[in-house]
């Protein structure tokens, strides 16, 4: 199960992974609370996958996750 950093960071396995092409906004804003609330939610109770690209940004592999088999970062596009 992964857990949900912020909207564009997931940890699975203590793993960081940077969602690829997923710009979120900071914690540090209003709507980068929103933000992450929603991806706590969206991955509450689902199994998450990811296919690491082999790229790495500060501290995060990028890659692309599913939870369930749903693309994750399609899915946070979809919710704007």
């Amino acid at each position: 199960e992964g857990q949900a950093r912020d909207a564009d960071t997931i940890v699975g396995n203590g793993t960081p992974v940077r969602l690829n092409g997923i710009d979120a906004p900071e914690l540090a804003t209003r709507a980068g609370q929103d933000s992450r609330r929603w991806m706590v939610n969206f991955l509450r109770d689902k199994v998450v996958v990811c296919d690491l690209n082999g790229e790495k940004t500060h501290d995060r592999w990028v890659g692309i996750c599913f939870a369930d088999g749903e693309d994750v970062g399609a899915a946070v596009i979809a919710a704007g």
